[in-house]
């Protein structure tokens, strides 16, 4: 069972975290290792005693390396275990530490005895809380044995030391002091940051703890789940080149191509079609690189959070803002008109192998007004009546596909509008009465409506007022997934040469199935 299908189980309907055996042994092992490197060479003057010349200890080498380079923990070198109702980072690699005890002469250290000290079964407690994974200092199994070199005794005469003497300074590092030495070197604690690896979740009740069947990961959620922090979201304009601005629409007067409308009786009861209106889709989409190419890569990194089917779901799903526009003059020829877009279908289709969801959204625009003369204390004189219909609830669709992307080494859902497209209005107008009005012909009054009025809706009022609404839609479910550069640190990455704090060299990775969901991580590869 690889690490999708295990964490997927793990979480079933709710969110789940896994944070690798690499991040937690390169913020405890490297400060180890790096405490013992340093010591390597290093004379330490036994400060209890006052001897003269001074007793001192030296590390001379960790498992047979006698430079000061970093004593090296490889990712196969740690795992996790369960022991009762705890977990460790538990270390496999035995190391092997060996130390000089002597005395410090007049030109350079002179050594008496050496020190074998197998630092073996180390591991380090997992403590958790909803914030923090914190590993506790660690503990070991110590065996240390002493050997005293074959010049014992010539150092002995040359330095006129007690022999009694010398065997209590080393039964004194044998039944502890050298012991001492080295759990000072394991004492650091050293945590990971739930809420900054994954600042847009939060825990619910209590941690629950999982261990992938491979030992190298541990499964992380809350015992009520985990759902999305609440404070958590991105503006509007986050969006980006998501979205291109609307078209404005065009209108369509009925039998002539030449903008003139037809010229009919001067009063006319019904209602009669006069023209069409057809809106247009988005300017083209600015290519947005960071879904393409190698940012983008199917893989799992060392941390990752399994995002559920139905979470995704929920992150989209809900009504979708009605839309009204109102507009209106109050002059001498009065009219006013309102449009109304209403959602009537709401569909959702997962890819998680290629980390994207995608939402199908499908409305009808209608528009009605009037037209009236105001005649002052005569009245207000009915001209008339007119509306733009579409056929059908789901005239117009738009589709807008949520992927996992890279932006400044944040991992976030990327909404982009990949189609839109609409349906034609029919425009008709009822006639009222044109007698005392200025307009004399039904085709001034045709005129009227679909160049002073409508052309105003069509054109701007609807382009505009549909995009701001998209982009407030599709900005909704964008919420920070990891902090891929923070991931990227508590890994070690930045030991990679090149790396060095570089966003770039991360990539955004996914894997999932339509029957779970999906995991997203980051990474320097795919």
């Amino acid at each position: 069972m690889d690490l999708f299908e295990e964490l997927s189980k793990f979480g079933g309907k709710q969110i789940a975290v896994h944070v690798g055996a690499r991040s937690f042994s390169d913020l405890t092992l490297s400060s180890l290792a790096e405490s013992l490197s340093l010591s390597v060479g290093t004379n330490v003057q036994l400060p209890c005693l006052s001897a003269d010349p001074p007793y001192a200890v030296r590390l001379v080498s960790v498992n047979g390396q006698k430079d000061s380079r970093l004593v090296g923990f490889e990712d196969s070198d740690t795992l996790f275990v369960h022991a009762g109702h705890e977990i460790f980072l538990k270390v496999t690699k035995s190391l092997e530490l060996k130390f000089d005890l002597g005395v410090i002469g007049k030109n350079a250290f002179d050594a008496l005895s050496t020190i074998r000290l197998e630092l073996s079964d180390l591991k380090f407690q997992i403590q958790a809380s909803d914030e923090q994974l914190v590993c506790a200092p660690g503990e070991a199994a110590l065996n240390p044995q002493l050997v005293r070199r074959d010049d014992f005794q010539n150092v002995m005469g040359r330095h006129d030391l007690d022999c009694t003497e010398v065997a209590r300074v080393e039964g004194m590092l044998l039944s502890g002091g050298i012991e001492t030495v080295v759990r000072n070197c394991m004492a650091a604690r050293q945590t990971v940051d739930l809420t900054k690896l994954f600042p847009g979740i939060i825990f619910q009740g209590r941690i629950k703890f999982g261990i992938s069947s491979d030992q190298k990961q541990l499964f992380v959620t809350g015992d009520g789940g985990a759902a999305r922090r609440p404070e958590s979201h991105c503006e509007c304009a986050d969006v980006g080149d998501g979205i291109g601005p609307l078209k404005p629409g065009e209108l369509k007067r009925k039998g002539s191509n030449s903008g003139q409308a037809e010229d009919i009786m001067p009063v006319d009861e019904t209602k009669t079609p006069i023209g069409g209106i057809k809106l247009r889709g988005p300017s083209s989409v600015k290519a947005d690189t960071v879904l393409k190419g190698k940012k983008r890569s199917r893989g799992e990194g060392n941390n990752g959070l399994f995002m559920p089917v139905d979470m995704a779901r929920g992150l989209v799903e809900g009504p979708f803002p009605g839309v009204r526009i109102d507009l209106k003059d109050d002059g001498f020829i009065g009219w006013k008109a309102a449009a109304f877009l209403d959602v009537s279908h709401f569909g959702f289709n997962a890819e998680p192998d290629e980390g994207r969801f995608f939402v199908t959204l499908k409305f009808r625009v209608e528009i009605h007004g009037s037209i009236h003369i105001d005649l002052g204390k005569l009245g207000k004189i009915p001209v008339a009546t007119f509306s733009a219909e579409q056929d059908g609830p789901g005239a117009n669709s738009v589709k807008i596909g949520f992927h996992a992307a890279l932006r400044a080494g944040e991992l976030l859902l990327k909404p982009v509008l990949e189609r839109i497209s609409f349906g034609e209005f029919d425009v008709s107008m009822t006639l009222g009465t044109l007698v005392g009005t200025p307009f004399g012909t039904k085709g001034a009054v045709i005129g009227f409506i679909l160049d002073r009025i409508l052309s105003q809706l069509v054109a701007w009022q609807i382009p505009v007022k549909l995009e701001r609404q998209l982009k407030t839609y599709m900005a909704r479910p964008m919420f920070p997934i990891m902090d891929a550069y923070y991931s990227a640190q508590v890994e070690g990455l930045q030991e990679i040469a090149g790396y060095k704090g570089n966003v770039e060299m991360l990539y955004a990775l996914y894997t999932g199935h339509t029957d779970n969901g999906f995991l997203f991580s980051s990474g320097t590869d795919g």
